[in-house]
């Protein structure tokens, strides 16, 4: 007899703490999404430059993770510093930092 597990729906839109976070080759990124909403993530420099979009689409309610590895939106490894990851939904708008390290 097989068991299946069933995930529920998240009931919160949130996006958790980077892990690692200083990181030298790759960081991760979870949210949840409790309500289908166009999402957002992205990276910024300190001074407000965007670097790199890592989501821009509708998202049905459901838990993702995703890995951001330094580089910029045309391939290109960032210099180490401090960044922001931007997160935005309809419900939600929040912004961490990253320390990359090389």
């Amino acid at each position: 007899r097989q068991s299946t597990s069933i995930v529920p729906l998240p009931t919160v839109t949130a996006f958790a703490p980077l892990s690692p976070n200083p990181f030298r080759a790759s960081t991760r990124f979870s949210y949840a999404i409790a309500k289908a909403s166009p999402v957002e993530l992205s990276i910024f420099t300190v001074d407000g430059r965007k670097v790199r979009t890592l989501v821009n689409e509708q998202k049905s309610p459901g838990n993702y993770e995703l890995t951001w590895d330094g580089r910029d939106d045309r391939g290109q490894i960032v210099k180490a510093g401090v960044f922001f990851a931007r997160f935005n939904t309809a419900q939600v708008q929040q912004t961490r930092s990253i320390v990359f390290l090389k």
